[in-house]
Formats: structure tokens, C-alpha cells, sequence
């Protein structure tokens, strides 16, 4: 039997997944949803949180949660592919010249 897995960040994300990429809620949901079992040697751990190392989705989740937060920032340059995001920032040095 499988428990329920339901964190606010796995609502946040099912729910950002259906309003911005209704194609793929189904599958992510039947992912995400419920806990998950992992098993190591003769221990089973209940996996419950985020998506993990080698995760198909996981670049794709990525994403869909950044890009909201990257739309708010005005900076230039800003640069992205998948989970690798630079942004810089001009700095403008301002002199005070001061008479003694």
C-alpha cells in the first residue's frame, strides 16, 4: 500500500504543472503524487519530496518553477538553458569628487 505524498511543494508543483503544461499533468501527476519506495539492500525508504537525480521531469520541473521568478528580474545579460541559468548585473560606479 502507498501513502499519500501530498507536500505543499508537490501541490505547488502538480498545480503549476496543470496551469502551464496541462499536456503532461496526467503523467506528472501518477509520478508525483504518491510516495515512492526505494530500496537499498535490505532497507526500504519512503521517498516523498522533489524529483531525483536522473529523474526524466526533473530538468523540465526545473524549469516550469524558475522561469516565473526569471520573468520578475530585469537584468541584463540573462542567459538559460534548462537548469543552467546565468544572470549578471551592470554595475554603474559613481565618483564624488570632493574639494579640500
Amino acid at each position: 500500500m502507498r501513502s499519500t505524498a501530498f507536500t505543499d511543494q508537490t501541490c505547488y508543483r502538480l498545480q503549476s504543472i496543470r496551469d502551464r503544461l496541462p499536456e503532461l499533468y496526467h503523467y506528472s501527476y501518477s509520478s508525483y503524487s504518491q510516495a515512492s519506495f526505494l530500496y537499498f539492500g535490505p532497507y526500504t525508504i519512503l521517498s516523498q519530496e522533489r524529483p531525483k537525480q536522473g529523474d526524466l521531469l526533473g530538468p523540465l520541473l526545473f524549469c516550469d518553477t524558475i522561469q516565473p521568478v526569471l520573468t520578475l528580474l530585469d537584468s541584463e545579460p540573462m542567459l538559460g538553458y534548462l537548469d543552467d541559468v546565468t544572470i549578471g548585473v551592470v554595475h554603474k560606479i559613481l565618483f564624488q569628487t570632493s574639494s579640500t
